[in-house]
């Protein structure tokens, strides 16, 4: 013998209220985890989508022709000084009287080179 078991018409209710109350706590679960996502990722993403690059403005100013601008000549003269004369020029004493031992005074002045170096700019024979 078997004993069936039958549940009452009251309980079935109960367990079908049941069944509903948590498919419609299971899909409003899902759509709000769904939906939190979707608002995490717009707050880290929407501002790197909707970036917009700033336009550059730049302005040209006129021209200016070629034949206004006027050009000056500039004269180089070049000047050249006497040159000083040497310090190692000895100061002769005269007398102003003559005498058979007085030293006659000289006129002239010649720069000799020294024989250490030579004429060129470099060191040698020149």
């Amino acid at each position: 013998m078997s004993i069936h078991v039958e549940i009452s018409e009251e309980a079935k209710q109960k367990l079908i209220r049941q069944k509903r109350i948590s498919t419609l706590i299971s899909i409003t679960t899902s759509v709000l985890v769904i939906v939190g996502v979707a608002l995490i990722l717009g707050i880290f993403l929407l501002p790197n989508l909707i970036k917009e690059t700033p336009t550059i403005v730049t302005y040209k100013a006129a021209a200016i022709e070629e034949s206004e601008k006027v050009t000056e000549k500039v004269q180089n003269v070049i000047q050249r000084k006497p040159t000083a004369p040497s310090s190692a020029a000895s100061k002769v004493i005269t007398s102003s009287s003559s005498a058979a031992t007085a030293i006659p005074t000289v006129d002239s002045f010649e720069d000799t080179q020294s024989v250490d170096f030579g004429d060129a700019m470099e060191f040698g024979t020149g």
